[in-house]
């Protein structure tokens, strides 16, 4: 327990909040009241619309890391829209015990960031991914009962999806072979498949 308390006498990588960070919080949380406030349908679907947008936002800083990198946004923008998740949009009951867990464990536990904030935000912001897909899912039926049915909506998130592992898996592959040119076999008894760049 008292191991992370002596990180910063070792090193410490302050955090980059990305633009807008704190403008966009400030809207979040407006946002936030606005929809506790305004029990409606109309207000049910603006928030599965909020939710979808979001869920579209990350999946794009996935599969484009030149856009933003995943975990800033997970740090930057995700954390401020885990109330407008936790919400209940109508119909969502069922998950809705769930949600809530995860959106109360999610905050704290982006403490991680702090004071080495590298891979700890990776560790902070993980359990954005499951509070998205729930959230996600329940949005996704709320707009399809009300605007446009579920199975004309299905086929292209499945399409969108594929195509998104598919540019991510080529980047990824891209990136690996890059290394693989820049590197040279460390060529020691043992470890000869360990390829390390020249620097």
């Amino acid at each position: 327990m008292l191991g992370p308390l002596r990180h910063p006498q070792v090193f410490t990588t302050p955090i980059n909040w990305r633009f807008g960070a704190a403008p966009f919080a400030l809207l979040s949380f407006t946002a936030a009241c606005v929809f506790t406030v305004r029990s409606t349908a109309v207000r049910s679907h603006w928030l599965a619309a909020g939710r979808l947008g979001a869920v579209a936002w990350y999946f794009l800083a996935w599969i484009f890391l030149w856009i933003i990198n995943p975990h800033a946004f997970a740090l930057s923008y995700s954390l401020t829209l885990a109330p407008l998740f936790v919400l209940p949009l109508g119909g969502d009951g069922e998950t809705q015990t769930a949600r809530a867990w995860l959106g109360l464990l999610l905050i704290p536990q982006a403490l991680h960031a702090f004071p080495v904030a590298a891979s700890q935000i990776g560790w902070g912001t993980f359990l954005w991914v499951p509070l998205a897909v729930i959230a996600g899912r329940d949005a996704l039926r709320n707009l399809s009962e009300a605007w446009i049915p579920a199975g004309r909506l299905l086929p292209f998130f499945a399409a969108a999806l594929g195509v998104g592992m598919f540019v991510r898996c080529a980047l990824m592959a891209d990136l690996g072979l890059a290394r693989l040119r820049e590197s040279d076999s460390l060529r020691l008894p043992g470890a000869e498949a360990l390829w390390l760049p020249e620097s």
